[in-house]
């Protein structure tokens, strides 16, 4: 039987995760992040797979981006158990997600090269997301980027009536505006992502347009010994705002002494963002390397695979939060 989890079998979730997916991993270890990360009220954001005799033999976790109306979800922790005897019972379970007609689309980021053949397979669509990243120019030494090639100093856009102001979470924006954005991000799934995580913490920025709100963009400071990074993991808005605000980006980085700032996104224009001062990742180059894990660090380029059941990929606007990828190890 396939059923959605309940706030009571939230143990026995977390004791499958440490025993089929990952030691110590801190779904099974942190109750308390757990229940931040997938309660919902008396429901728990799992599908479950129960044998007869009442135990899990296969999950597949998932995060909603929304709590209304429009509802996508991106899929994480997805492990049947060496017992269950039942080579399809992973399809099965995202066969029950893709068919309870609960979400508008179902979609998950970081998923494994090897197994894009079955997304295809299935009739959805996958896809990388892009890496872009903006050098500090004034630091000659780098510690967590690998760089062996010049650097340019970026040609900055000014315009007066842009700002980029860091907000706290009562600010006002207008997230309906974007409903047609897959992934939708409602008020409520973006204060509690970003304001209330337990262990990350974010800058939230807003690009203002004559004092109004118009962006949303999303950082996280990396740290690595005595080194640190600036990193966009999301962004609501126009991505052709964002070379109104880049010089002041840039200037966080300076005064920082940050090495760089970097962002994985889909969807997004490339000319645009080029023309805000980033320059694209090449994910095979020694030449450039801008590190994604840090826990333990990597540095390694790398590659975000993902993919979705939506049939508006002209919509599509995926970033390195989305789903589990920002989360803690």
């Amino acid at each position: 039987m396939i059923r959605f989890a309940q706030l009571e079998d939230t143990e026995a979730i977390m004791d499958f995760i440490h025993r089929e997916w990952k030691a110590d991993h801190i779904l099974s270890r942190d109750k308390q992040f757990f229940l931040y990360e997938h309660a919902d009220g008396a429901n728990i954001n799992f599908a479950i797979a129960i044998n007869d005799d009442g135990n899990i033999n296969g999950l597949l976790g998932f995060i909603p981006s929304s709590f209304k109306d429009t509802v996508d979800i991106c899929t994480v922790i997805w492990k049947v158990a060496k017992r269950a005897g039942n080579p399809m019972l992973g399809m099965e379970l995202l066969d029950f997600l893709v068919k309870s007609k609960k979400f508008r689309t179902v979609m998950s980021v970081g998923i494994n090269e090897r197994t894009i053949g079955i997304y295809t397979f299935l009739g959805m669509y996958n896809g990388t997301l892009t890496q872009y990243v903006m050098m500090n120019t004034e630091i000659k030494d780098f510690n967590i980027a690998k760089l062996n090639q010049e650097l340019f100093q970026p040609n900055f856009i000014h315009v007066d009536d842009y700002q980029l102001k860091l907000l706290d979470k009562n600010f006002e924006f207008d997230f309906i505006k974007y409903q047609s954005n897959v992934l939708y991000k409602d008020a409520a799934y973006f204060k509690k992502r970003y304001f209330e995580h337990p262990i990350f913490k974010y800058r939230i920025y807003g690009i203002l347009h004559n004092d109004e709100i118009s962006s949303l963009l999303v950082t996280r400071v990396q740290k690595l010994e005595d080194s640190q990074t600036l990193r966009i993991v999301d962004f609501i808005g126009q991505e052709s705002e964002i070379k109104f605000i880049s010089k002041q980006l840039y200037n966080i980085l300076i005064e920082e002494k940050l090495e760089y700032v970097d962002f994985y996104c889909f969807g997004l224009n490339e000319d645009e963002l080029e023309k805000a001062g980033f320059v694209r990742i090449d994910p095979n180059s020694e030449e450039l390397i801008i590190p994604n894990y840090f826990q333990p660090f990597m540095q390694k380029n790398i590659k975000i695979n993902f993919f979705s059941n939506t049939e508006n990929i002209d919509n599509l606007r995926l970033f390195k939060a989305d789903g589990d990828q920002d989360r803690p190890s």
